[in-house]
Formats: structure tokens, C-alpha cells, sequence
């Protein structure tokens, strides 16, 4: 499902956004990637890997992700940009996960005027997925600079969601489970216009991932588990919490979404169970 490939160069940021840790890396597959790195607080490069591996598994519209290995001279010039030195020890042979960086990103101020941008692209269809994708994994983090609209060659639009390092409730790797159990709507401020675009028709969109999500095998949940295995070292006992914490979420997914449609204060008419 993911590559390894080798990092060889370096990119200068043309914006610098958010507050973790990252920077831009080319791969020898002529491709740029951004790569987050894990902080005391919160594993970023951790977490993005576990949302990208949910989100292809559910189909989410997110960007392709892959491992890098970064050479020791490429993470010297990291640190030294970042003003941060990047702990090696929680990443095996260098090995880190890296989201591709697209160019061509549409531009917009403020939660409206996305909401607007996002009706013109092409898989508008898509964007519902954030919502029981953030809620599976408890990501309330979602604000204006983490959509991405890009527009191609031919002037069409693609919507993509980004940026999954603060899942978990942004609770450290450690103490995940704190949040296991929590379903309750977002009180992020930002959230509440994203739930307000929500009426009955996109909300049976919302079920339809919602169903993708109860229906995750534990064949890919054993996957992530390899991965997090052989990539980060991650020991048992974690690894263990991470799939309880994705297993109890997604048994009967979707009953959980029915019963939250408060969030969304649009729906006039809501959907009842077996309705």
C-alpha cells in the first residue's frame, strides 16, 4: 500500500502555515512531499500516517502519502530550518511518512468563501467524508488551512482534506484512550460553519462513509499495525490501544452519526435508525 523510496533535496517552503514542525522534501521519484515530525507533545508524523491509512481505506479524498528515508545530511539541513532537532528515535532508519505536497492550491480567507469554492469542484460528492472521518478518529482540528483545493491545467477544481496530526484528541500516542468513547459534536468555533453546510441530502452522504467505516476488516486494521510496527517501533501495548481505540469507534459507526445529527443544525428532518 506504501512505498519506501529516498529523499534528495531539500525544498524552501512557499508558505509556512500551521504551528508543527515541517518542511518539504523531494523524493527520487521527482515528487515533492510535506513531512511533519513528532514533537514531545504530540506524534505528528505518527498521526498523519494513521489518517492517511484510514482515510484511503475509506476512501476519503486525502493526498497519496509514502515513507521517505531521509539521508542524516537532509535532516541536519531540516533542523537547522526548523530551528528543532528532529528525534530520531522514534522513527526507524530514518524511515519518515510523507504526504504529497501538491502545487496549483486554490486560495481563500475565510470558512465561506471555502464552503463556496468547494460547490465548484469536482468531487464535491467527496467532502461529507470529513465528517465521520474526523469523528472516527476524533479529529476536531479542522479550521480554514486544513482543506485543500486544487486546480488543475484544465481550470477544474479537486477538493483534497489534509492534516490528521492531532487525531486522537491530540491526546499523546500514550493516552489515546482517554478519548475513546468520547462521540460528542466538535466545540471547535471553526467547525460549527462546516456542520451548518450540512442538510438531509449531503447528511446520507455522511452515512455512506459512515457505513465504510463500520465496515473497516480487521485485515487492514492488522495492516496499520504492521506499519506502525516496522516503521516507528511502536511496542506492543500502544499498538494494542491504537486498535481498541479504532475498533470500539467503528462498531455500529453509524447508529453514532444518526444519534449526532444536533451537530448539524440544518437538518430539518432528521434520519431515524432503520427510517
Amino acid at each position: 500500500m506504501y512505498e519506501v523510496i529516498e529523499a534528495i533535496e531539500y525544498v524552501p517552503k512557499p508558505n509556512d502555515i500551521g504551528t508543527s514542525k515541517w518542511v518539504i522534501i523531494k523524493a527520487d521519484n521527482g515528487i515533492t512531499y510535506q513531512v511533519k515530525f513528532n514533537e514531545e507533545a504530540v506524534a505528528h508524523n505518527t498521526y498523519e500516517f494513521i489518517g492517511n491509512f484510514i482515510g484511503k481505506s475509506i476512501k476519503v479524498p486525502i493526498p497519496n502519502g509514502i515513507f521517505l528515508q531521509i539521508p542524516d545530511f537532509l535532516l541536519t539541513k531540516c533542523e537547522e530550518d526548523l530551528n528543532f532537532t528532529i528525534d530520531r528515535s522514534k522513527v526507524v532508519s530514518n524511515i519518515f511518512f510523507g504526504i504529497e505536497w501538491i502545487y496549483g492550491q486554490v486560495q481563500f480567507n475565510d470558512t465561506e468563501m471555502l464552503l463556496e469554492e468547494i460547490k465548484n469542484t469536482l468531487n464535491y460528492e467527496e467532502f461529507p467524508s470529513i465528517f465521520p472521518y474526523d469523528q472516527y478518529l476524533r479529529n476536531q482540528d479542522r479550521h480554514v488551512d486544513n482543506h485543500l483545493i486544487i486546480k488543475t491545467d484544465t481550470k477544474q477544481q479537486f477538493y483534497y482534506s489534509i492534516d490528521s496530526d492531532k487525531i486522537f484528541g491530540g491526546f499523546p500516542i500514550t493516552d489515546i484512550l482517554t478519548e475513546k468513547e468520547e462521540f460528542n459534536c466538535f466545540g471547535n468555533p471553526a467547525y460549527k460553519p462546516l456542520y451548518d453546510s450540512i442538510d438531509e441530502e449531503i447528511f446520507k452522504i455522511i452515512l455512506t462513509y459512515s457505513n465504510k467505516i463500520e465496515a473497516l476488516e480487521e485485515e487492514e486494521l492488522n495492516m496499520l499495525d504492521e506499519y506502525l510496527t516496522d516503521f516507528y517501533g511502536i511496542n506492543l501495548d500502544i499498538r494494542d490501544n491504537i486498535k481498541e481505540f479504532l475498533n470500539f469507534r467503528k462498531t455500529n459507526f453509524s447508529e453514532k452519526c444518526i444519534s449526532n445529527q444536533s451537530c448539524y443544525e440544518n437538518i430539518q428532518r432528521p434520519i431515524l435508525i432503520g427510517g
